[in-house]
């Protein structure tokens, strides 16, 4: 199949392989990836265009306006012809990714108007970020994203509560279907090299990654720990970087916790398998790929009890759960396991289990590909 993923914007580098894009290409599929690109990543996504060529991904960078919001909103842009690029890429599908975006609705209003099938993947549905911007992202969702539901042919949810979500922003129930977030089992999988006693945190430093109870939650071991070297890797960029950096400092964690900045995604595994320990302390989530890697690579999670996170992980069989913004809690649910480590093993070895098992990207790329075929044959 031709499919045009359209993604509103592009972030990172190496990403695209290891996401669902990157994996039905693998299985022979001809992916034509569609998004905006900004001044500030032209040059280094240029780059990442030509060695994705070479994965069977071709990359559209289409005319766009767009705005940020420092803090809030990175890039949210709007297409200036989408209806000529589809006409001239001729897909059988096109895959819409994001729901709060106007790519999204204007890509699944054009394919509605030109009758190309389109599926629209909800990749979460409201990000935790302050009173004003919750309420413009709820008025979006009921004017905005109604709209969006009802040109799209299917829409794909990665858990059932971002389902039943949608469902009251007018979704159809016969057009929802969850098929949750994959990871490379291949890649991501047990090695050696642990370090004792070190946590890691790996992601974008925003409000919804719930950072600063993380750091707080540090405070409470470093006064329990009874002299246990426990300590910190923080891997990532983002707008809270500056604040959470600060707030370690002044924290006087400037020997516990340590920021490596972003690292490229073959470096990720190595990083994870250094760790004894997965920390998650969102407040907010779809399915972090951060969480199912994790996982993959056989360490224990210690997650936030938030749907997106509880989905994946059952408490005291695959990892453990926290109630959110609770630092103290967090702390007792490091220092115990860390104390424990036939149980960190345990759950460690439970977790790898379920990845493979449930959310390989084998599995997951099948479960798409039924969808398509449901709807090119309907």
């Amino acid at each position: 199949m031709r499919i045009v993923f359209v993604v509103p914007y592009f972030g990172f580098p190496g990403v695209v392989s290891d996401t669902l894009a990157g994996h039905l290409a693998k299985r022979g599929h001809e992916i034509v990836l569609v998004g905006y690109l900004g001044r500030k990543n032209s040059l280094m996504f240029q780059e990442e265009a030509l060695r994705l060529k070479e994965e069977n991904i071709q990359c559209f960078f289409p005319e766009a306006v767009s705005i940020s919001i420092p803090s809030l909103v990175t890039e949210f842009p709007y297409f200036l012809s989408f209806k000529e690029l589809l006409e001239e890429i001729q897909p059988d599908i096109v895959h819409i990714n994001c729901l709060p975006f106007l790519t999204s609705f204007q890509s699944a209003k054009v394919a509605k108007k030109t009758h190309w099938k389109s599926v629209l993947q909800v990749h979460g549905v409201i990000v935790q970020r302050g009173f004003f911007f919750n309420i413009l992202q709820e008025t979006y969702n009921y004017t905005f994203g109604h709209s969006t539901f009802s040109n799209a042919d299917r829409v794909i949810c990665l858990t059932t509560s971002d389902a039943e979500k949608v469902s009251r922003y007018g979704c159809s129930p016969e057009k929802l279907q969850v098929i949750p977030n994959g990871v490379d089992v291949d890649k991501f999988r047990p090695m050696n090299g642990e370090t004792s006693g070190l946590l890691l945190w790996c992601g974008r430093f925003v409000h919804e990654k719930g950072l600063e109870y993380l750091i707080r939650a540090f405070e409470f071991i470093r006064r329990k720990s009874g002299g246990q070297t426990v300590k910190l890797t923080m891997a990532g960029d983002g707008p809270l970087f500056p604040r959470i950096l600060q707030l370690a400092e002044k924290s006087g964690l400037g020997r516990t916790v340590s920021f490596i900045g972003p690292i490229p995604r073959k470096e990720i595994p190595s990083l994870m398998n250094k760790s004894s320990i997965y920390v998650l302390p969102s407040l907010n989530e779809g399915m972090p790929y951060a969480l199912l890697e994790a996982m993959a690579c056989g360490k224990p999670v210690i997650g936030s009890d938030i749907p997106g996170i509880r989905d994946v992980i059952t408490h005291g069989q695959n990892g453990i759960l926290v109630p959110p913004r609770s630092p103290e809690a967090f702390a007792n649910a490091i220092l115990e396991l860390l104390e424990d480590g036939d149980k960190r093993r345990r759950l460690g070895q439970k977790a790898r289990e379920l990845m493979v098992k449930e959310y390989s990207w084998d599995a997951v790329t099948r479960e798409v590909e039924m969808v398509y075929s449901e709807m090119l044959n309907s």
